[in-house]
């Protein structure tokens, strides 16, 4: 028979054992997600849960490089982001973040920062980065807002991927600011502009659908030089597809679709309108090709110092593999797909009429050599082209050829060689990244492009140090440290990634977490505390 006083000391020991379990699932790294069940907002570094996003920001807890990752659900919010986090949404469709009118719906102050994955509306500036570089905007949509996304003194920062619909006023506006991405994002039905950029240098607008906006689809306002604009589909937009300010000089605008807007472009001082082999497709150039290259015979003249030596007369589209190589074609066809297939090193398309009545179609073709080389060899629906040149033009590692068929649906298959061993491999780091750690111990992740028979890597200039994948880097002292990783593949063609630099602040004492020193001790005292009571009872027992 079981004693009441062994009854009793079960039950103290099982209440010890729970409240020392419940302690321990706090400081563990491995139990953190099962310890946040039920919030709807949680750090996936710590593991700790919240009722709201700003809540999850500001918590003391959450340090640079932390992951808020937030469920999906509405949340009524303005939030305001001081620390260097990443933002993340469950479902961009479902993760709502509404503001309220007048209100900036996510005000970024911190740099190295990442939103992405939500739907932002409702306020009257969707996203605003300000005094935060190297910020990152990607996959979210924005809509019913004043401005969609507002980029201001804020440098290296990207906006990707986005799609930004029905606001007031601007869609993405970036000023004040240098070596700005805009890519690949939907920009359109905005009240005054798509995409523009003000007072600032060395940006990227690359490959955006800008269409139906009011005042402009692409502009660059007062005292912007050395930006690219390339391969974007401007059309439909009200007064301008794209506009210039009248101290803006020194750009570059290629490979981009300008059709159907009010005026096809303005600019005063020079620009660049074509790279020195192509220039854009203007639905307004109604121009011969008589020598048969997708080369219109006369230039695109805006004025004397805005002119495109190299109209297309074929709208421009690009694919880029996975080796990062883009194939571009220029056309009077609607290419319905464009494949690469890397293991028989062949291009195939589907293209059908761009226009009802039309009997006559042709493909101007750039593939890179480090794809595939010459000869090729063109199949449409498995017979000869009507006519086609194999060595329209090269340059480098890029050949062009050209080639023309009676129209209707069809298969176009573009055959051609394995390319020569001479292209290195391609390394990218994945961490660290260029920010600042509070740990002395980082892991660095990288991927190749290919498989590798020799990988090492350089820590602050010091020598090579071979490996065979991701390692951690451990000991590493405070203050600012590069690093860059090397491979070579089985031809002895060495890459290189870029050189990263880092930080790395370690508090003095602060190497073991403090959540993780209160559960120790806290276990401590309770095996002490479990133990003088099993004892004194045990006393009184034999008493």
């Amino acid at each position: 028979m079981i004693s009441i006083s062994m009854k009793k000391n079960s039950v103290l020991v099982f209440m010890m054992f729970a409240l020392s379990l419940s302690l321990v699932c706090a400081g563990s790294y491995a139990d953190k997600a099962k310890c946040s069940n039920g919030y709807a907002v949680y750090n996936v570094n710590t593991g700790l849960g919240y009722s709201t996003i700003q809540s999850a920001i500001d918590a003391q807890q959450t340090v640079a490089s932390h992951t808020i990752s937030v469920k999906e659900g509405i949340y009524h919010e303005s939030v305001v982001i001081t620390k260097s986090v990443s933002l993340i949404g469950e479902n961009r469709n479902n993760t709502v973040i509404v503001g309220n009118e007048g209100d900036v719906v996510v005000h970024v102050k911190a740099s190295d920062t990442t939103i992405k994955g939500f739907t932002i509306r409702d306020g009257y500036i969707g996203v605003y980065v300000v005094y935060s570089n190297d910020s990152l905007v990607t996959e979210n949509i924005l809509s019913n807002t004043t401005d969609a996304i507002h980029v201001r003194y804020s440098d290296n920062c990207m906006i990707h991927q986005n799609i930004v619909e029905n606001n007031g006023q601007r869609g993405i506006f970036v000023t004040n600011s240098w070596n700005f991405t805009i890519s690949d994002n939907c920009v359109c039905d905005n009240g005054w502009y798509g995409i523009n950029a003000n007072a600032s240098v060395g940006g990227l607008i690359a490959g955006n659908n800008v269409c139906r906006n009011y005042y402009d689809g692409i502009g660059l306002g007062s005292n912007c030089s050395n930006c690219i604009i390339a391969r974007n589909n401007v059309k439909n937009n009200i007064l301008y597809g794209v506009w210039f300010d009248s101290d803006s000089g020194g750009n570059s605008i290629y490979h981009n679709n300008i059709a159907d807007n009010g005026i096809q472009a303005i600019a005063t001082l020079a620009n660049h309108w074509d790279d020195g082999i192509e220039g854009n497709y203007w639905g307004n150039h109604a121009d011969t090709d008589l020598n048969y290259d997708g080369i219109g015979d006369a230039a695109q003249v805006l004025n004397e110092n805005n002119i495109d030596n190299y109209p297309l007369v074929g709208v421009f589209f690009s694919l880029q593999t996975l080796a990062n190589h883009n194939i571009n074609v220029i056309s009077n066809s609607t290419i319905d797909s464009l494949v690469f297939f890397e293991y028989n090193h062949t291009i195939k398309m589907l293209v059908s009429n761009m226009t009802a009545g039309q009997t006559y179609g042709f493909c101007r073709v750039r593939i890179p050599h480090g794809l595939m080389v010459e000869p090729y060899n063109v199949h449409v629906d498995d017979t000869d082209p009507d006519y086609v040149n194999y060595a329209l033009y090269h340059e480098g590692g890029d050949w062009w050829i050209y080639f023309s068929y009676r129209h209707s649906t069809l298969e176009v298959v573009i055959q051609g060689f394995p390319p020569p061993a001479t292209t290195p491999p391609a390394v990218s780091i994945i961490s660290p990244k260029s920010i600042t750690y509070t740990t002395s111990s980082i892991i660095l992740d990288f991927t190749v492009s290919e498989e590798p028979s020799w990988i090492s890597y350089s820590l602050n200039g010091q020598a090579n140090t071979t490996i065979n994948g991701n390692i951690t880097l451990s000991g590493l002292a405070n203050g600012m440290h590069g690093i860059i990783v090397y491979a070579s593949d089985s031809a002895e063609n060495i890459g290189s990634s870029e050189l990263v630099y880092f930080s790395v602040n370690v508090q003095q004492g602060e190497s073991f977490p403090l959540l993780e020193i209160i559960t120790i001790m806290t276990l401590i005292v309770v095996v002490a505390l479990v133990s003088a009571y099993l004892r004194k009872a045990s006393k009184k027992t034999r008493q």
